[in-house]
C-alpha cells in the first residue's frame, strides 16, 4: 500500500473506534458520559424545534413528539453510519492495493467500497468482493461482528430508555391518582389529612421518592430521555416537577410550624432528591450554572408584609405574598388552623426556606421549558382560586 492509502485505513478505523467508543460508553458507562452521541442528540433536537416551530399549536406538539422520538433511531443511525463509513474507508484503500477480488462490473471506487462496508455491516454481502489476505478478511469478520454487536446493544438501549420514560409518567400517575382534584397538587393532601392527621401520606412520600430516584438515575445515565416531548404538557418533564414541587412545598413550608409532617425522613429523603434532579436539569441541560437565592425581606418587612398579606388577596411584597397563598392552599386542603402571630419568627425561617427552593425551581424548570418548547408550566391553586405561575 502506498502512504495515502495507509492514512485513509488509519483515519478509517480511527472513526470505527469513535463510534464503537461511543456506543459503548452510551450503553454501559454508570456516569452516563459519551463523546458524540450527547452533542448529536442535542444538535438533534434543536433542528427539530427549529423545524417544527412555525407548525401551529396541536399540530406542533404533535410534530415535536414524532421529532423527540426519531433521536433514538438517528443515534443508531449515527453509530451504524460512522461504523459503515471508518470500514468503507479502509476498504478503498485496499480496493486500490488489489486486496480485493471483484465481480464483474464493479469497479475499485468508493461506492463499491460502501456498497461492501453496509453489506459486510448487516451480514447481507453476498461475496461480491473477497478478500485475497489473512488481514481483509478479518477486517471484514471484525465489521460483521461489530455490526451485530451494534444491533444488539442499541436495542437493549432503546428498551431501557424507554422504561426511564416510565418512571416519568409514574411521577405524574402517582401525584394524579392520590389527588382529590386531579390537576391540583395541594389536593393531595385533601385526601390524606383526616381529622387534622395525616394518614398514609408518608407512603406516599416514599413511593414518590423511590421513583424520582429511578428517574434521576435514568436521566444521569442515559440523557436522551430529556428530549422526548409528549402531546400532553401535563406529562411533560417542566410540568410534572412543579406538581411534585407544590408538594413538597406545602408539606415541608406550607403546614403549621411544629406538624410532624414537615420533618418526615421520607419527606426529607424526597426532598434532596427532588434538589439533586432539579440540579441535574441545570447543569447537564439549562443552566445556568449558578442561580443566585433571591433576597429575603428583612424580618421586620416580612412581618408587616405578611401580615397584610393574610387578610388581603396580595401583599406588599410578591415573594411574601405567594408564600401566604402557599399557606393558604395548604390549610384548605388539611383543614388546619393558622399559625398564631408568637409563631412568626419560625414562620419567617420557612420563609427564607421556601423562597430559594421556590425561585430556583422556578427558574431551573422555565429554562427547561423553553429547551423542550412548551408554555410556562402552571400551578392550578384548589377549585374557586386563580391558578398560579411558576415565577
Amino acid at each position: 500500500m502506498t502512504a495515502a492509502e495507509v492514512a485513509l485505513v488509519v483515519a478509517g478505523l480511527a472513526v470505527v473506534a469513535v463510534a464503537a467508543v461511543d456506543l459503548f460508553l452510551a450503553v454501559f458507562n454508570y456516569d452516563g458520559f459519551t463523546f458524540v452521541a450527547d452533542r448529536y442528540q442535542r444538535a438533534c433536537w434543536r433542528l427539530v424545534v427549529a423545524l417544527t416551530s412555525l407548525v401551529p399549536g396541536r399540530a406542533r406538539r404533535a410534530a415535536r413528539s414524532l421529532g423527540s422520538a426519531g433521536l433514538l433511531p438517528a443515534t443508531v443511525a449515527l453509530w451504524l453510519a460512522a461504523e459503515i463509513s471508518g470500514f468503507a474507508l479502509a476498504y478503498r484503500a485496499a480496493l486500490g492495493a488489489h486486496q480485493f477480488s471483484l465481480a464483474k462490473g464493479i469497479g475499485p471506487t468508493i461506492g463499491a467500497a460502501f456498497y461492501f462496508s453496509a453489506g459486510a455491516e448487516s451480514t447481507l454481502t453476498f461475496g461480491d468482493l473477497v478478500g485475497h489476505s489473512g488481514l481483509t478478511r478479518a477486517l471484514v469478520d471484525l465489521q460483521a461482528i461489530l455490526g451485530l454487536a451494534t444491533f444488539t446493544l442499541a436495542l437493549g438501549y432503546v428498551v431501557t430508555t424507554f422504561s426511564v420514560l416510565d418512571d416519568l409518567t409514574s411521577l405524574h400517575a402517582t401525584v394524579r391518582r392520590h389527588a382529590r382534584h386531579p390537576g391540583y397538587p395541594t389536593s393531595i393532601l385533601a385526601r390524606h389529612y383526616r381529622g387534622g392527621q395525616p394518614a398514609e401520606l408518608t407512603d406516599l412520600l416514599q413511593t414518590l421518592s423511590e421513583s424520582l430516584e429511578s428517574y434521576d438515575e435514568g436521566l444521569r445515565r442515559y440523557p436522551v430521555v430529556f428530549y422526548f416531548h409528549t402531546r400532553r404538557p401535563e406529562r411533560s418533564i417542566p410540568q410534572v416537577f412543579t406538581d411534585l414541587g407544590e408538594l413538597l412545598a406545602a408539606v415541608r413550608w406550607g403546614l403549621p410550624a411544629g406538624d410532624p409532617m414537615a420533618a418526615d425522613p421520607w419527606l426529607v429523603a424526597l426532598l434532596e432528591q427532588y434538589r439533586t434532579t432539579i440540579g441535574r436539569l441545570q447543569r447537564s441541560f439549562v443552566g445556568p450554572e449558578r442561580t443566585d437565592a433571591p433576597r429575603p425581606a428583612d424580618r421586620e418587612a416580612f412581618a408587616a408584609a405578611y401580615r397584610r398579606a393574610s387578610g388581603q388577596p396580595a401583599g406588599d411584597d410578591a415573594g411574601v405574598a405567594d408564600f401566604v397563598a402557599l399557606q393558604e392552599r395548604t390549610r384548605q386542603a388539611t383543614g388546619l388552623a393558622a399559625p398564631p402571630d408568637d409563631d412568626l419568627d419560625a414562620t419567617y425561617d420557612r420563609y427564607v426556606e421556601w423562597l430559594a427552593f421556590d425561585r430556583r425551581t422556578a427558574t431551573v424548570l422555565g429554562r427547561v421549558a423553553t429547551s423542550l418548547g412548551y408554555g410556562p408550566p402552571r400551578l392550578p391553586a384548589h377549585p374557586g382560586q386563580a391558578s398560579v405561575g411558576t415565577g
